[in-house]
């Protein structure tokens, strides 16, 4: 019976959530026009197109730059090899991170900007671009970004990691065994 009282108690919260979802939605269309929907989408396109531009770009030259200083500093035994690889991925990651942050981060403040706002008729990109230029000038656009940066780097450093050093070797130790055998 308590199994059933919690299924019964989420079933009505979500029910509750999702008319919450559908009256603010309708209260907006209503409110602003069909079109505010989707505020900010521009800069969030942008903003990510130069994210990952930046994280693949930044992730190959760290992890070229950080070999070259770990194959000077370390030998060469096969765990070595594997914890240096290890090392430098996790580094490289969360440097890219940083990096594709740090140039991004202007469109994800102007995709906020335009998201919240509340009036009527939306301002153009260029209004709010003028706007938190007048506010702080270049740095203006970078308000907020230590704790975006606090985020991620260590996201991106176990991310890039896992992506790059543990799917792609597994799919390859795949691949390599299937072709070997066939």
């Amino acid at each position: 019976t308590m199994l059933l009282l919690c299924v019964r108690c989420v079933c009505v919260c979500v029910r509750a959530c999702v008319s919450d979802i559908m009256q603010k939605t309708m209260l907006g269309e209503a409110e602003e026009g069909f079109l505010a929907l989707w505020k900010g989408n521009v800069p969030a396109q942008l903003m990510v197109m130069t994210f990952v531009a930046i994280k693949f770009s930044a992730f190959n030259a760290c992890r070229n730059l950080l070999d070259t200083v770990a194959v000077k500093a370390s030998g060469s035994s096969p765990e070595e090899k594997r914890l240096r690889g290890t090392v430098t991925n996790l580094l490289a990651g969360g440097m890219a991170g940083a990096m594709a942050t740090t140039g991004s981060y202007p469109m994800d403040v102007l995709r906020t900007r335009l998201a919240a706002q509340t009036t009527q008729v939306a301002a153009a990109l260029r209004t709010e671009v003028a706007h938190v230029w007048a506010g702080g000038g270049a740095l203006g656009f970078y308000k907020g970004i230590g704790p975006s940066l606090m985020a991620i780097v260590p996201y991106m450093a176990i991310q890039v990691y896992h992506v790059t050093y543990v799917c792609v070797c597994t799919y390859i130790h795949t691949y390599m065994h299937t072709c070997i055998h066939t």
